[in-house]
């Protein structure tokens, strides 16, 4: 029988320097090619606590790098646990309170020994904050048999120390939250103290609670420093409202009194001290057993009533580790477990970003939409403003082409001109004013109404129309700019999409500048452009056509009229024709005359149709110019730039959605690794 065969696999070391993450599509390619070669389904390899702890430190602190606006917290603090999971150490219990609080006291309390003649030791523990070069700094308090006091440490002997605990002692800053979050963030048991005076109103510590509510081992204590009407219970369920309120402000009228996320406790650290100083006091000078007993018996009063018992029960309890876990991973569980925590919160403060950017995201698209929309409307009002819309619509912005149908604007304007010209015609230029001699101001009588008539209210209209686009054209400009102008710290700033918009505006004074009469609004000659040229069209090709055929006409009648009458008179003259008398010469000469002038009159009306056929092209050409300079003209004032910066800004937002959705799934990962670490 053939042994089974087990694949191997290289491991390559890491390079050396920081990593970047992978694809998540080359990962996903890489994990579908193994689970082909693998012959038998393999189990995943569970890390040791602490470098699962430290790969998710990394990996968030990178995250935040890439993501969070100001990362330098997140990326110290990770740095900082990374450190702190090399080796095993005591569990820290941090202390945050300013000095009215009365936390120094409490600490105090808990590290006195009153059983201890040292005098020493108790000076340098009540006197650790003596002066002013240490009061702004962390203070961490450790068990040595010796004494020894540095800038940021203190060492000396004490009961409680000796049970494994080291306490950190977190003054409050001037620097508002930023200043003792990263001492916090390596504590592993984090107390938060108040007094009943203030509960949560001091200055920056709400904003501490709310960051602390989900550590894995914190809690908010309550120190009664002023006796007042209300009892330990009041105390405590205003205190639990107030976090209530603060932890859940949507909630707060519907969840009462309910339970905040974190352990509230309450002590009185001025009972606590009085009880050392009565017992230290009994101890010290001889009493009667009577009044020994009454000092004893006010000795164990205080001590109960400042509650400090408890609070130590509560910190060892919260630091136990459970007791199925490994030798291995129990010395490394709490530090673990405060690290997790750390991971969550960086994670918080990248999911917040996300959100920020999601949010920019969107405000930034309807920015865009806003603008394009405000393009469209202008564009639109204008149009329907000059060209009109008939009742199928034709004409809008949205469905007109060039080749739809005509302008109802330049219809109308060609209808009047026409009437207004048939009526110059009708009255000028009959046939009959042309045999009165009018035939050579034919020309001159239609240029005269051409030029005085033809297009001029369409002219008024285009007039106004270009006032009103000229102001269109600022404001979309103006707004155009609004769009694309971001600070420098946004990640849609950007200077060459700035500068494109600012050239395009340049540029487009420029043209005007050009084209444009300096007592007319802008982009007016655009506009009035195909009026002038079919009008121009007018003059020199219809008008002098007609001129010339009415010339012709009235000289082909001239010609005939005296061919007609020269031919009877020839005729009777030579007396070759027996039947050509007088009066039939003269009737023949008449009938060839009236003959011709009817001839004339059928080509007079002929050229006249053609002509107005000419007319009725010029016109249909007219609405179809000013189909198109209409077109080229709102793209140009209208479109263009606010094109221009919504095409470029809207490339920003799409690559800044993609990046987006790329820390989202990253972060997505962690969050799944966070909730399957063992601390968790």
């Amino acid at each position: 029988m053939r042994k089974a065969r087990t694949a191997l696999a290289r491991l390559r070391s890491p390079r050396s320097g920081p990593s970047r993450p992978r694809s998540l599509a080359t990962n996903a390619a890489v994990d579908h090619h193994f689970s082909k070669v693998a012959e038998t389904p393999s189990t995943a390899v569970q890390l040791p606590l602490p470098l699962a702890t430290k790969n998710l430190l990394r990996a968030s602190s990178d995250l935040a790098r890439r993501s969070v606006t100001n990362p330098d917290l997140w990326i110290t603090s990770a740095q900082a646990a990374v450190d702190d999971l090399c080796k095993p150490r005591k569990p820290v219990v941090a202390f945050y309170g300013d000095a009215h609080s009365g936390a120094r006291d409490i600490v105090t309390a808990l590290l006195e020994d009153p059983l201890s003649d040292d005098q020493e030791r108790r000076n340098a523990l009540t006197g650790r904050h003596d002066g002013d070069t240490h009061s702004a700094k962390p203070l961490l308090i450790s068990y040595d048999d010796q004494i020894e006091r540095t800038d940021t440490s203190l060492k000396l002997r004490a009961p409680w120390l000796r049970s494994n605990f080291s306490v950190l002692e977190v003054p409050v800053g001037e620097h508002g939250v930023s200043g003792p979050l990263p001492a916090l963030f390596t504590a592993d048991h984090v107390i938060l103290v108040t007094d009943n005076v203030r509960f949560l109103s001091q200055p920056h510590f709400a904003s501490v609670v709310k960051a602390f509510s989900h550590h894995p081992s914190a809690q908010l204590l309550l120190n009664r420093l002023v006796t007042s009407s209300t009892t330990v219970h009041e105390d405590e369920a205003e205190l639990g409202r107030q976090l209530t309120q603060l932890l859940y402000p949507e909630k707060a009228q519907s969840m009462g009194d309910g339970p905040p996320t974190i352990q509230v406790g309450t002590v009185s650290s001025t009972d606590a001290l009085d009880a050392l100083d009565i017992f230290r006091s009994t101890q010290s000078s001889p009493l009667p057993s009577a009044a020994r007993a009454v000092s004893l018996d006010i000795y164990q009063r205080k001590s109960l009533n400042s509650a400090l018992t408890s609070l130590s029960s509560r910190i060892a309890t919260a630091l136990q580790p459970p007791g199925q876990s490994s030798l291995a991973s129990d010395a490394y569980y709490t530090q673990s477990a405060t690290a997790a925590f750390l991971v969550s919160r960086i994670l918080n403060a990248c999911r917040i970003s996300l959100s920020r950017a999601q949010s920019e995201l969107s405000q930034t698209q309807n920015l865009i939409e806003s603008l394009r929309t405000k393009a469209l409307q202008d564009r639109f009002d204008l149009e329907a403003a000059f060209i009109g819309l008939d009742s199928s619509g034709k004409g809008t912005v949205v469905t007109r082409s060039v080749g739809d149908g005509e302008l109802p604007v330049v219809t109308e304007e060609m209808t009047r001109c026409e009437s207004e010209a048939r009526r110059v015609v009708q009255d000028r230029l009959s046939w009959w004013a042309l045999l009165g001699g009018r035939v050579d101001d034919v020309g001159n009588i239609m240029r005269d109404q051409v030029v005085d008539d033809y297009g001029k209210e369409l002219e008024n209209k285009v007039v106004f129309l270009a006032g009103r686009l000229s102001s269109s054209q600022r404001d979309l400009s103006s707004l155009s700019t609004q769009l694309v102008t971001f600070p420098p710290s946004s990640p849609f700033h950007s200077p060459i999409l700035t500068n494109t918009v600012a050239q395009q505006q340049q540029l487009e004074q420029q043209v005007v500048s050009r084209t444009s009469s300096t007592d007319l609004p802008l982009y007016t000659n655009d506009l009035l452009r195909p009026i002038h040229a079919r009008r121009e069209q007018l003059l020199t090709q219809l008008i002098p056509q007609l001129h010339s055929r009415a010339q012709s006409l009235m000289l082909q009648l001239y010609i005939t009229t005296v061919a007609s009458a020269g031919s009877a008179w020839a005729g009777w003259i030579s007396g070759g024709i027996e039947w050509m008398t007088g009066d039939v010469a003269f009737g023949l000469g008449a009938l060839g005359v009236v003959a011709g002038a009817r001839w004339s009159v059928g080509r007079w009306e002929k050229a006249q149709r053609q002509f107005w056929k000419g007319w009725h092209r010029v016109g249909q050409g007219l609405s179809r110019d000013m189909k198109v300079s209409l077109d080229s003209t709102f793209d140009g004032a209208l479109a263009k730039t606010p094109r221009i910066a919504c095409d470029g800004l809207q490339e920003l937002v799409d690559a800044r959605a993609k990046g987006v959705v790329d820390v989202r799934l990253e972060h997505d990962a962690l969050q799944d690794k966070l909730r399957k670490l063992p601390v968790r």
